[in-house]
């Protein structure tokens, strides 16, 4: 099973625009839905709010997961999605362009593309394929208001990137499948259900007609 570290941004003190809140509380909101996304099909590690950066990057290093993913909003005046690595051509390229790919799918502003930056600490520190989603621009209240009303596809979205990057279907995880039935037990399901009204004469009745015991069973089994 791959490992996923997911890093929602740790700035209390960002705040958005209009009704945004903080950017540590959207993106860890958005990070909710994201795991949940996730969960079952990869091992999710996860960030705490308390922690520093340099805390972030030295717990994702002793987990050793497969990528780093750290989920942003931007500031700074602009529009539009961006991601940032610490160089070109490698997994964290390929993780960056998926992602990305999926955000500007849905976003109704430009994308900024897949940067490379050598001091963004995040990127260049972790010991796996890291990328900082920059989803938005939450200094301006088209942007923030965007990001609220759309954490649901944003993390889909997300998701969907992380899929892809490990060439993995996007169907959710299969369930799991029920424990087979006996042909007793399918008898005693079809009774409680109304359609057998004597269980004891086709329990019996098992015994002696060939393949009886698998037609009970598959009717059984169709029930909810």
């Amino acid at each position: 099973m791959k490992r996923i570290y997911l890093s929602p941004s740790a700035q209390e003190n960002n705040v958005g625009a209009g009704s945004y809140g903080t950017e540590e509380q959207r993106m860890n909101q958005l990070c909710d839905l994201v795991e949940k996304k996730l969960k079952g099909r990869y091992k999710i590690y996860r960030n705490r709010p308390e922690m520093s950066l340099q805390q972030i990057v030295a717990d994702s290093n002793a987990k050793k997961p497969d990528i780093h993913l750290a989920l942003h909003s931007n500031a700074g005046g602009g529009q539009g999605c961006e991601c940032w690595i610490c160089a070109k051509g490698g997994q964290a390229e390929k993780l960056a362009q998926q992602i990305y790919r999926q955000i500007t799918a849905i976003s109704p502003f430009a994308g900024r593309g897949v940067k490379v930056s050598k001091t963004l600490y995040e990127v260049n520190k972790t010991d796996a394929p890291a990328v900082i989603l920059e989803a938005e621009f939450h200094d301006n209240e088209k942007g923030a208001a965007w990001i609220v009303e759309h954490m649901e596809q944003i993390a889909q979205a997300v998701a969907q990137g992380v899929t892809e990057h490990f060439g993995d279907s996007a169907a959710e995880p299969s369930k799991p499948q029920p424990a087979e039935l006996t042909a007793e037990q399918a008898v005693d399901k079809l009774a409680k259900a109304g359609l057998i009204d004597t269980p004891d004469y086709w329990k019996n009745a098992v015994q002696c007609v060939k393949n009886l015991d698998a037609l009970l069973v598959k009717m059984a089994n169709k029930l909810a």
